[in-house]
């Protein structure tokens, strides 16, 4: 066995799409690889630690797709720990939005790495340095390189798809903050409740303010900057919106682009004490790549007209693209 794929099983999809990079670009055979994920990779009734364990010490390098997925189970940072531990060859593959200081606190923080979806290193540090120059497998010859290149590429357009899609746009990813246009710190407050977020509104003037704010807004703030140009037009944004005891009625979503925020898109929705479930196309007609390219900001605005007596609460939660991004296949 010349190479042992270590990864969460959270991300199947992910990972048989670098299997079948390896085997359709890098020309490896699939009886090369363990990957648990693979078919008939462990049989029916087969003790799986024993086999994990029997791989692990037969294989002639160890890779790491290492995602939020992984760093959350126990036993894939144990399997970690076992690789780094007994194999002089490993090679952490970090998946985005992780960087690479997502290793400052494993075995692997000194340890050479690349991230996903950046082709070149995928093929100079993976293909040339650790598994041609480590003689794990034979030089492709020149027609053979210049296809594994294009495989490469293509499989990093999709491994974009994949992250927006599953990583891109979780709360984790955002600097969540409350503003009202007045300045009033006592006019909003955030409580964070899990994947849930509750924002108390004020709209009252009072001695110290006395021109009550025009709008408050949760912001939530991307850096770096998300890319939304993968995503598929006509895919669907999600949300949920809710006001428990209906002190808020409406609620606008705005997203921003660039350094300078540049609005390019906005709409009004109607919300009650249910969650409300809030779908926005993703559609180049409205929507121009270039803004899509550089998200900095999904603002929700609170205006006073939109609240009964001028104090209101809303939740805010599962933001997130619906599954109908398509891969290329």
């Amino acid at each position: 066995m010349k190479i042992f794929i270590s990864h969460s099983s959270k991300d199947k999809e992910l990972v048989l799409m670098f299997v079948d990079l390896l085997v359709q670009g890098f020309h490896i055979d699939y009886d090369e690889i363990f990957c648990t994920s693979m078919d008939n990779a462990l049989r029916v009734g087969e003790d799986f630690i024993k086999s994990i364990k029997e791989n692990l010490h037969d294989s002639e390098i160890v890779l790491f797709l290492i995602t939020q997925n992984y760093i959350n189970s126990k036993f894939c940072i144990m399997e970690m720990g076992a690789a780094w531990a007994f194999k002089d060859n490993i090679f952490p593959i970090i998946v985005p939005p992780l960087d690479y200081n997502i290793l400052n606190d494993t075995p692997l923080k000194i340890t050479q790495s690349i991230i996903l979806s950046d082709a070149e290193d995928l093929f100079k540090k993976l293909y040339e340095y650790k598994l041609v120059e480590k003689q794990i497998i034979p030089r492709l010859n020149f027609m053979q390189e210049h296809g594994l290149f294009d495989k490469i590429k293509q499989f990093t357009e999709n491994v974009k798809i994949y992250i927006s899609k599953n990583y891109g746009f979780n709360f984790k990813d955002a600097n969540i903050i409350c503003v009202a246009q007045n300045g009033d710190p006592d006019a909003v407050q955030l409580e964070l409740n899990g994947n849930s977020h509750q924002i108390y509104c004020n709209f009252k003037a009072n001695q110290f303010y006395p021109i009550p704010s025009n709008f408050i807004s949760c912001v939530y703030q991307f850096v770096p900057h998300k890319d939304w140009s993968s995503i598929t037009p006509n895919s669907i944004f999600c949300c949920e919106c809710r006001s428990m005891d209906e002190s808020i009625q409406k609620v606008t979503i705005e997203f921003k682009c660039g350094d300078n925020l540049f609005k390019f898109y906005e709409q009004t929705f109607l919300i009650n004490n249910h969650y409300t479930e809030i779908r926005i196309p993703i559609s180049y007609d409205a929507m121009p790549q270039k803004h899509l390219k550089d998200i900095s900001e999904i603002c929700f605005v609170i205006r006073p007209n939109f609240v009964k007596n001028f104090i209101g609460e809303i939740e805010i939660s599962e933001l997130k693209f619906q599954d109908n991004i398509i891969t290329n296949t």
